[in-house]
């Protein structure tokens, strides 16, 4: 090999080195993040917030041919989310999609178990950092979402995890779960299916929609929801129910920073992803928005079961 070759592979090697280890500044666009750690993949991808909101309109229109004209009453007794929190694998692409593929033929199991029913909801990868979860964790909700990630981990992964492997990939689905008539007995038979695979308590969750809105309101709020990326802002999450500006405060003020004015405009983030990381994230969406017969729609991360489809 020339020296030349031999140049170019070096400094392609330190690039990679480096982005395991970037973080981006406060107050970075999302987007921004997206183009420079994808490059001009970054516009294809559901992270991307134009794509994200295109999706989200789509699946709104979905939901409200489904759902739209069922009376209040009908829809709390028939619609439920469905959360599953699956598996944690290594950050590591071939590992988090045979992940995905694992759980979507559990998913598509557990549905068959019970008929009658219709599901439309979305695979979501959500970067997690133990470290830094161990680090912030204070509250009841914190502490057990660190508990759950660690539990979660396989055996055959542990060596990865006693070499401080910090970062890790939770492979879940939120969906929602149309249980038609005789709504009941099918909620308890998708619950008892789903223990077949998700035997830990916490690994289901299946509720009603929020009593205080309206359907069309519910139905648009899932609808983002669904598209909205396991990362929000490409920002760690230490918590279920996470409010993003607050544990970004706590941990600015924790390492010593002063706040400037009303934000931390020129600090990097210490809660961002990686540059690297937001390229693994990015990557994996992208392929799994592309396993679908249709080029155009590109909705390859949706899970759909039953006949009432559109």
């Amino acid at each position: 090999m020339d020296f030349d070759k031999l140049k170019r592979r070096s400094k392609g090697e330190e690039l990679k080195r480096l982005q395991k280890h970037i973080r981006f500044g406060i107050g970075t666009h999302k987007n921004k993040k997206l183009r420079q750690a994808l490059g001009s993949r970054a516009r294809s991808t559901l992270l991307d917030e134009g794509v994200s909101k295109t999706h989200s309109a789509r699946l709104l229109k979905q939901f409200l041919w489904r759902w739209g004209n069922l009376k209040k009453e009908d829809a709390q007794d028939r619609l439920k989310l469905w959360t599953v929190l699956d598996s944690v694998v290594a950050l590591d692409e071939e590992k988090i999609l045979s992940a995905v593929d694992s759980m979507r033929a559990r998913l598509d199991a557990v549905c068959r178990q019970v008929k009658g029913i219709e599901v439309i909801g979305a695979v979501e990868i959500e970067i997690v950092n133990i470290k830094k979860m161990k680090q912030l964790s204070s509250t009841v909700d914190e502490a057990r979402k660190l508990n759950v990630i660690l539990s979660l981990i396989p055996v055959s992964e542990k060596s990865l995890f006693a070499e401080s492997h910090d970062t890790w990939a939770l492979v879940h689905f939120h969906g929602v779960v149309d249980l038609g008539s005789n709504a009941d007995a099918k909620l308890e038979l998708l619950r008892e299916s789903a223990k077949r695979w998700w035997s830990d308590k916490f690994q289901v969750q299946l509720k009603p929609l929020h009593e205080d809105k309206t359907l069309r309101t519910s139905l648009t709020n899932i609808a983002r929801y669904l598209v909205k990326g396991g990362n929000e802002n490409l920002i760690y999450k230490i918590g279920f129910g996470w409010d993003a500006a607050e544990n970004l405060e706590r941990q600015m003020l924790k390492s010593g920073k002063s706040k400037l004015g009303l934000d931390f405009e020129g600090f990097t983030n210490e809660m961002s992803l990686t540059m690297d990381e937001v390229r693994v994230l990015g990557t994996v969406v992208d392929r799994m928005m592309g396993r679908t017969g249709s080029k155009n729609m590109r909705n390859g991360y949706l899970f759909k079961h039953g006949q009432h489809q559109k």
